[in-house]
């Protein structure tokens, strides 16, 4: 029973208090989504520009050159990967992010031609990791700024992918020029200017960080010695807004709602 004394007065003002801070941590969460959302967005929108003005200036100087047949090849592996990266979900399994990659290879082998071989190695059940679109081919962009591109020997590019039972082990080594420390410092602290059309590392740092709470992403280089990129992902479900069938988003306040109503039902 409902006492009407000072006690009872006491426990309804309680209950509500208790209710009106449930509500707040519910609203303030769904506000954080709503801007995790946001900003991986506007993050993830820098890719794709600088992605096809690169592609097309190849096509661009294949088609110049006489190569058609090629060039017709890169349009369709390039059709392949916008559909890919323009998908309504950000996140693929990390078996489709390697066949995405793989697209992006054969695109630039055709750009670098004998100047480049790459070599691609997947291990373990990648289909069972989650991970951002495009989070590879930016890697590998940074390892022909830094490699093919500032060298003039034959560059090689590796990339091996390896799932264990609770990680996901990417790593990228070319054996290019490398950088001294003072540029790697830089590079570690994401401060270093994009090459060329490039993203930038920063991009990647960013988007994992909104994407996991614990990640390694590791870079070393020496003079001479090429570059190595290391991303360590742990096994989990990368936490997405809900949404409806039509695309909007489920707000979080009809569950606290229905959570409130059976607690009251339940007095």
């Amino acid at each position: 029973e409902d006492r009407q004394d000072e006690v009872g007065k006491l426990a309804q003002e309680f209950h509500y208090f208790l209710g009106r801070i449930q509500e707040l941590v519910y609203e303030n969460y769904e506000r954080q989504l709503i801007l995790q959302d946001t900003k991986y967005k506007m993050l993830q929108a820098q890719i794709n520009p600088h992605f096809l003005y690169n592609t097309l200036n190849t096509v661009n100087w294949m088609i110049r050159l006489g190569h058609d047949k090629d060039a017709g090849r890169v349009v369709i592996q390039l059709g392949e990967l916008l559909r890919a990266s323009f998908a309504r979900d950000p996140y693929a399994s990390a078996r489709e992010e390697m066949k995405m990659l793989r697209n992006y290879i054969a695109i630039q082998e055709y750009r670098y031609r004998d100047r480049v071989t790459f070599s691609v190695k997947e291990t373990g059940e990648l289909e069972k990791f989650t991970v951002p679109r495009m989070i590879l081919q930016p890697l590998v962009e940074n390892a022909l700024n830094y490699g093919a591109d500032r060298m003039k020997g034959h560059c090689v590019i590796r990339i091996t992918a390896k799932a264990s039972e609770q990680e996901l082990r990417l790593e990228i080594h070319d054996n290019g020029p490398g950088v001294d420390a003072q540029k790697l410092e830089a590079m570690r602290n994401f401060t270093v200017q994009p090459e060329g059309h490039g993203i930038g590392l920063k991009n990647i740092h960013e988007r994992l960080d909104i994407c996991y709470e614990n990640y390694d992403f590791v870079m070393n280089s020496e003079p001479e010695k090429g570059m190595h990129l290391l991303l360590c992902l742990p096994r989990k479900t990368i936490q997405k807004a809900e949404r409806s069938p039509d695309g909007n988003r489920v707000s979080l306040r009809g569950a606290l709602q229905e959570e409130k109503a059976g607690r009251e039902k339940g007095q």
